[in-house]
């Protein structure tokens, strides 16, 4: 009798699939959909940016304060603090520059998705820095790994799982960014660039639903993409590769 109920109750989630499925296909204006791929292109390769810029600015600063017991006490309630500070609470000291030194937004948006990934990735890395066992780290001032060396033999190794673990943490936080860094609003000023957070933005004040709601499918489809193809892969890898055992 179980196989029957279950059975039932798949086969109501498929036809419920089928039906949503297709009154959102009814739903949402077709004639952005050729422009979509370029939008969706767009903003992810500032997300892709972002998310490298982070680690390459944060994982040297985050190993150096986790190997220092007392500065990780002392820093990571505020990186705590910093990282439940919503990114676009700077966005209006950031659009006055922009206003005011008339630069564009295409190259202040970048930056501005970096609020929301680059604490995921240095609380992360200060995490996994910490958890290097300390007979390793004086195993490696004994062999003199020094430079270059002692960075790629021991310390990316060491806490690569830990960054993937931050970016996977940050691509979220980016994408919801990237809706808010595309469009800017300071007084009766509007800047904005294009992408796909920029017509999400520009559909929700218009109060668009059609076109909000396709823009935010695309967003999610783009995001299920990403864990599929690189951030299961990536953390598997992490978790077999690099450990210690």
């Amino acid at each position: 009798m179980n196989w029957l109920w279950s059975s039932l109750w798949y086969l109501a989630i498929v036809v419920s699939c089928i039906y949503y499925g297709h009154q959102l296909w009814l739903f949402i204006p077709k004639e952005y959909l050729p422009s979509l791929p370029g939008w969706m292109g767009v903003t992810a390769a500032r997300v892709i940016a972002a998310m490298v810029l982070s680690v390459i600015i944060f994982t040297p600063l985050g190993v150096w304060i986790g190997l220092r017991p007392k500065l990780v006490s002392f820093f990571q309630p505020i990186i705590q603090i910093l990282a439940a500070v919503p990114a676009n609470v700077f966005y209006p000291l950031i659009a006055f520059m922009i206003v005011a030194w008339h630069q564009d937004l295409g190259s202040w948006t970048i930056p501005m998705i970096m609020l929301g990934t680059q604490w995921y990735v240095l609380f992360n890395v200060i995490a996994g820095t910490s958890m290097i066992p300390s007979q390793m780290v004086e195993a490696s001032k004994v062999f003199h790994l020094r430079g270059w060396l002692w960075w790629t033999k021991f310390t990316l190794p060491a806490v690569f799982p830990y960054i993937v673990t931050g970016v996977i943490s940050a691509a979220g936080g980016a994408w919801n960014t990237a809706i808010a860094a595309e469009v800017l609003n300071w007084g009766k000023i509007t800047l904005q660039t294009h992408g796909l957070g920029a017509f999400i933005s520009l559909a929700s004040d218009a109060g668009q639903n059609p076109q909000e709601a396709l823009g935010c499918l695309a967003m999610c489809f783009m995001v299920l993409l990403c864990i599929i193809f690189v951030w299961q892969p990536m953390y598997r890898y992490a978790e077999n590769r690099f450990k210690f055992d």
